[in-house]
């Protein structure tokens, strides 16, 4: 279904397994760029039904629905922090989500979700400081959160812990075989102006190589394990589970490695498969 406001479009295409959202565009296919303080106009309003149109969300299947969380913007550029679930029909909003920072992630772009065999992990995003919990972080904030499907809830996991150094557009997958969420890359450098044809982060990159596991069991992350991957430094790289091959691809910049981790998390093996999403 696509729906247009002026110069803004969104089309969600809805089949028994997959929810795609095509993010807001300007004529000629840009996508909408902003600021957390520019405005943004058009923009249609969140509903109690719709979440709106945006770009640069989390998103994953909490072994119940697909969650949705936060993205930009708001009808100011600002990062929104709306929480929403889809079960194959309809949207809802999260109803215990009151307090950005307490029961709830503070607002935030580009940010990464996955499932982890339990509940969804999310972490990193930049955003803007709203006060209270949420001092705002423009280089990428290091919290983590879970989010439980069956209580429809959100919980900050170990604020006191030493989790990952924070960043954006970084790249997240679920290991099914090692039952763990695996990290590896993003963007450390101060968010400066909204998503762009260009990349997702706007003009400043920063990117890093270093990979960290989730183990969501223990509820405990693990690493650095630092340019084990053989991959250079890179920002909003793809990262999926392959369950033939047990092990994960990475595709940026038209090069697609093989990542396989041991129990330790160790490196055992990378190997460049070639040029392209085919290779």
């Amino acid at each position: 279904m696509l729906r247009r406001f002026g110069r803004w479009a969104i089309l969600t295409v809805v089949t028994a397994n997959l929810l795609l959202v095509v993010t807001p565009t300007l004529s000629g296919g840009a996508v909408a760029a902003s600021s957390h303080g520019s405005s943004l106009s058009p923009k249609a309003a969140p509903s109690v039904s719709d979440p709106g149109q945006r770009c640069c969300m989390g998103m994953a299947y909490d072994g119940t629905h697909i969650v949705m969380f936060g993205g930009c913007c708001d009808s100011l550029g600002r990062a929104l922090g709306d929480t929403w679930t889809w079960n194959g029909t309809s949207w809802t909003p999260c109803a215990s989500c009151t307090t950005p920072g307490v029961n709830e992630p503070c607002p935030r772009i580009s940010t990464r979700m996955a499932f982890d065999g339990t509940n969804v992990v999310l972490f990193g995003g930049t955003g803007p400081n709203i006060g209270g919990s949420c001092p705002g972080s423009l280089t990428g904030y290091s919290d983590t959160w879970t989010w439980n499907g069956s209580t429809q809830s959100w919980t900050q996991w170990c604020p006191s812990c030493t989790p990952p150094p924070g960043r954006y557009s970084e790249g997240l997958a679920y290991d099914q075989n090692k039952n763990r969420v695996v990290m590896f890359g993003g963007n450390e450098a101060a968010y400066t102006s909204g998503p762009s044809l260009l990349d997702e982060e706007g003009s400043a990159i920063s990117p890093v190589s270093d990979t960290w596991v989730w183990d969501g069991s223990g509820q405990t992350w693990s690493g650095p394990f630092n340019n084990q991957t053989g991959l250079c430094p890179r920002s909003s790289p793809g990262l999926a589970y392959d369950g033939d091959a047990h092990s994960k691809k990475c595709f940026s910049s038209g090069v697609t490695r093989t990542v396989t981790l041991g129990p330790a998390a160790t490196q055992e093996s990378t190997r460049t498969l070639g040029s392209g999403m085919g290779a």
